[in-house]
């Protein structure tokens, strides 16, 4: 007598799950009595321990990547990392960026989006947000230092950097942390994490555009130069976003967009006009699904654990 499907799919369970590293799933298809094996790639080495028929049922593989818990990014997090919350006291949230070293004074500092790092110098920085209940004394993380103002034209960045008095990591759970500054051309494949839409991955629509952005507090609109523009793949409180690319470069910030596209500050502006240097680390870029969504987004950190003055 044959075994039932659902009793097969429990012993696929125990046959390939439990037995053979990459296969993450088994399911059981009844419209069409199939056995679906789930793997994190179509590896030979692990589709030769597979069989095409089990108990009687044909068997699906399906490649599925690396299952993981999904990351709240609005939460409090010690040590920082890059894609979280952050803002300064007197904005809503944003996202983090990256860890850098100040070429001018040699201290470790956070990066961010001028109008997510909005203040003057010496502005508290919270994580997360104060809209996501990041209040002083508590969640302050670091003080403006140093920003290039928006002004009407001539903008090339929107960025801005406070100290780091806390503990931090330059690599994102899901994005990894990237290897040097580099660049992209049109049709390239970029990846980001956000504060609001998490890892997501969009097309390079345009590698060198002008644009006019609206919604800055102090001149309402704003004409930047030489800015990347993607496929949509931010939303509000993503801006500051790490833009990296399949290289595991460092190319940019997400920093305004719209329903249908996201625009990117150029990463070998905003260190060469705020004078940091960003702290690298091995690469590791994972293939994922661009998301359509609105507008403004965040960015990356570094590979060790460190407080202001710590070591590297």
């Amino acid at each position: 007598m044959p075994v039932g499907i659902e009793k097969a799919k429990k012993l696929a369970k125990e046959e390939f799950i439990k037995k053979i590293p990459g296969v993450v799933g088994v399911s059981a298809h009844h419209s069409k009595p199939v056995i679906r094996i789930y793997v994190e790639r179509l590896d030979p080495s692990v589709l030769k321990e597979l069989p095409q028929v089990f108990l009687g049922y044909q068997v699906q593989v399906i490649e599925v990547g690396r299952v993981e818990a999904l990351i709240d990014r609005k939460l409090r997090y010690r040590p920082l990392f890059p894609g979280i919350s952050i803002g300064s006291e007197l904005v809503t949230a944003g996202t983090l960026s990256q860890v850098c070293v100040d070429n001018k004074t040699g201290e470790y500092c956070l990066l961010s989006n001028r109008h997510v790092f909005w203040g003057d110098r010496g502005t508290a920085c919270l994580q997360p947000g104060p809209f996501d209940l990041g209040k002083a004394p508590d969640d302050v993380v670091g003080y403006i230092t140093r920003y290039e103002e928006i002004k009407y034209e001539d903008n090339i960045i929107d960025a801005a950097v406070c100290s780091l008095e806390v503990e931090a990591t330059n690599k994102d759970p899901e994005l990894g942390q990237p290897i040097s500054i580099g660049e992209v051309n049109e049709g390239d494949k970029v990846y980001k994490v956000g504060r609001t839409t998490g890892f997501t991955s969009a097309k390079v629509l345009d590698q060198s555009a002008c644009l006019k952005v609206y919604g800055y507090q102090n001149v309402g609109e704003a004409i930047f130069e030489d800015v990347i523009i993607t496929d949509a793949f931010s939303a509000n409180g993503d801006s500051g976003s790490p833009v990296l690319n399949e290289k595991g470069e460092l190319v940019g910030l997400v920093f305004a967009g719209s329903e249908k596209i996201t625009v990117i500050c150029k990463a070998k502006h905003v260190v060469n006009r705020l004078d940091i240097t960003p702290i690298y680390g091995a690469p590791f870029v994972r293939a994922g699904v661009g998301l359509p969504i609105l507008a403004m987004a965040a960015i990356p950190v570094a590979s060790y654990y460190f407080a202001k003055g710590g070591r590297i």
